[in-house]
């Protein structure tokens, strides 16, 4: 307790929780005082101003995102300077934490990646005595209806907990069937052949997020449609690169390759809709050049004209 108390005492501490507020992609989101860190004067106040003394804690700002179902995620929002106290106390508890928390969790682990749950599912599914049976289960409200007044209590979890699982979301699956997890289907084949490959829900929204991309830069030069195309491309394929992914990165190669054909088609109808020839011409020699459409949802590939 005494190192705790130290480290959320110290100036340099109070100044690193105040970058990480500043610098993380919430940075431009206000709580509901409307009110933002910009400035190097404003940042150093803001450390300056992290005393245990008179503060209280302001309301959060209420937001509602879309979820799968269709159904509304609430989602809280705290000021800048209720995050700063967050990541200065984070920084006092999360060794803590870490020291005492389940070696098989790894949501919201420092450290920790999705690949790295996947590979533990490996691990323990395709040994030829693993277990057949998941329990695929979510916790209903989890942030809405967790005790806090047990969180300042205890710090090992609270079996009592496991009542708010949403029975919506839970069911009981057979490895053969398979089951969906971190955006990979994982199942069990014959002869004890566990596969790992993408699943379809993450195979239809990085089409729909193409498909979105192509249409919108509709009239856009090629390069910016690239520029665009780029990260998602790379980025999908960098997730899904360890999993048995060959054959949906085929399909997708395929799909957005005439995405774009179609693309440039609608460019050159543009450019002389009236002559079919001048369109032949414009594909292969203006938009092209000499080589053909060339598209790879590659580990490391980019999208190529």
């Amino acid at each position: 307790m005494a190192l705790q108390w130290m480290l959320t005492h110290s100036f340099t501490a109070k100044l690193l929780a105040v970058k990480r507020v500043t610098e993380n992609s919430g940075k431009r989101t206000p709580g509901v005082d409307d009110f933002r860190w910009k400035t190097p004067t404003q940042k150093l106040r803001a450390a300056l101003s992290l005393s245990r003394k008179d503060y209280k804690a302001m309301p959060l700002r209420r937001l509602y995102i879309l979820k799968k179902n269709g159904k509304q995620r609430p989602l809280g929002i705290p000021t800048m300077q209720d995050r700063a106290y967050q990541a200065l106390h984070l920084l006092a508890l999360q060794p803590v934490a870490e020291t005492t928390a389940d070696k098989g969790s790894y949501g919201f682990r420092p450290y920790r990646s999705c690949h790295d749950a996947i590979e533990r599912c490996y691990i323990h599914l395709s040994r030829n005595d693993s277990a057949t049976w998941v329990l695929e289960g979510d916790i209903k409200g989890c942030f809405d209806n967790i005790s806090h007044q047990w969180l300042i209590e205890n710090i090992p979890m609270d079996r009592k907990i496991l009542q708010q699982i949403s029975q919506e979301k839970t069911k009981i699956t057979h490895i053969s069937e398979g089951f969906n997890f971190l955006g990979q289907n994982i199942r069990m084949y014959s002869k004890r052949n566990l596969l790992i490959r993408p699943s379809d829900d993450s195979i239809k929204a990085v089409k729909t997020k193409l498909k979105e991309i192509i249409v919108k830069h509709r009239g856009s030069q090629a390069a910016v449609l690239i520029r665009n195309l780029n990260p998602v491309i790379t980025g999908w394929a960098n997730y899904h690169r360890n999993a048995c992914s060959k054959k949906t990165f085929y399909k997708l190669d395929r799909i957005l390759w005439r995405n774009i054909w179609n693309w440039a088609r609608s460019i050159a109808g543009a450019a002389n809709p009236f002559d079919p020839a001048w369109e032949k011409y414009f594909l292969y020699r203006k938009m092209f050049k000499k080589n053909s459409l060339n598209l790879s949802i590659l580990p490391g590939g980019l999208v190529r004209l």
